[in-house]
């Protein structure tokens, strides 16, 4: 054997001596997002609240959540939002009970004049129960109106409703649920047109601005459905 080549033989077990030494870190499992305090607090009571308890819950973090002037409660609001999806999962995969279900609105009108009543229209369904207004009569800002729309578009709709309904809705994030909540603010603003009555003006300014929100954050460049209209 060469000097060279012992040399060389020499500065390889060297390093394999160092390598062995070095020793290995354990694996330790990824840091779990800290839950806030405040909404610790709400998240644990979740799931002895009733169904409409926790709608409330998922208003109010949406509300949080469209206000800028609380920029320092909105990782607390979106945590609460996510505990309360994921609540509303549980409750549809597993139903412990059917006191949760309220009763289906009926189309029904006997007695009446014929006529529609407004307040109605957004108060029935998904996006009614979900909290979701528009108009003069409202309460909700743009951004809060869009923020449910955004969270019914890519959110768990709450175990309210019969199966059947429910599938016509599809899953988060789909062509199937984008087109449904297309459809019925569409809907809405179509059938205020019919009535020509200028109290709805704002209400029908509201619809098409929430349609124009969810055509350009949503459907331009995913989707190729017929988008629908509010033209009469």
């Amino acid at each position: 054997m060469t000097l060279n080549e012992g040399a060389k033989k020499r500065r390889r077990r060297g390093r394999r001596r160092v390598y062995a030494a070095s020793p290995s870190k354990p694996w330790t499992p990824p840091e779990k997002k800290r839950i806030s305090p405040s909404a610790e607090k709400i998240i644990e009571r979740l799931p002895s609240m009733s169904l409409m308890q926790t709608v409330g819950v998922w208003r109010n973090a949406i509300q949080a959540l469209g206000a800028k002037e609380k920029a320092a409660f909105h990782a607390a609001a979106q945590q609460v939002l996510d505990a309360v999806e994921d609540e509303w999962l549980r409750r549809r995969l597993e139903p412990a009970s059917q006191d949760g279900f309220f009763k289906w609105p009926s189309t029904d009108a006997p007695g009446g004049a014929g006529s529609i009543v407004s307040e109605g229209w957004v108060q029935e369904g998904v996006l009614g129960f979900l909290g979701y207004r528009a108009g003069k009569t409202s309460d909700l800002s743009g951004s809060v109106r869009q923020g449910i729309l955004k969270q019914a578009f890519e959110g768990v709709i709450p175990p309210a409703f019969p199966k059947p309904y429910l599938d016509q809705w599809g899953d988060p994030g789909t062509a199937q649920r984008l087109r449904k909540i297309a459809e019925s603010i569409a809907a809405f603003a179509r059938n205020a047109k019919r009535r020509s009555e200028d109290r709805l003006d704002q209400a029908i300014a509201d619809w098409e601005s929430d349609l124009e929100y969810l055509y350009l954050e949503f459907y331009v460049g995913r989707f190729g459905f017929g988008w629908p209209s509010t033209q009469l």
